[in-house]
């Protein structure tokens, strides 16, 4: 990867965590789940594994048996690194779980 690629990568997810926090800071309470995973995920991308715990304690105050931050939290205490795990792109995705067409609702070849 390239220079220019990693200055790009570092900028879209220090917006993301940006997008996520703010978010989370106005959200109604039953709806803090969601975008409280989401800033964990961007913050651990980030290297923020403080605040990625944080915002999975928000998450756990209104909604405790919510998967996707079970899930989130397990990998961040289990030492994974995102960056070494996998590269989540809208191709990747593509690839290994194909979208069904919105007007025959058949799968996509890959």
């Amino acid at each position: 990867m390239g220079a220019d690629q990693l200055r790009h990568r570092r900028d879209a997810v220090g917006a993301h965590v940006r997008l996520w926090r703010q978010l989370l800071r106005h959200v109604e309470p039953a709806y803090v789940a969601a975008p409280g995973s989401l800033l964990a995920v961007a913050a651990w991308r980030s290297g923020d594994r403080a605040l990625a715990e944080a915002a999975l304690d928000e998450v756990a105050k209104t909604a405790p048996d919510y998967s996707m931050a079970g899930l989130i939290r397990q990998g961040l205490r289990s030492g994974i690194s995102l960056d070494d795990c996998c590269d989540l792109t809208p191709e990747w995705l593509e690839e290994v779980w194909p979208v069904a067409d919105a007007r025959t609702g058949e799968k996509r070849a890959p």
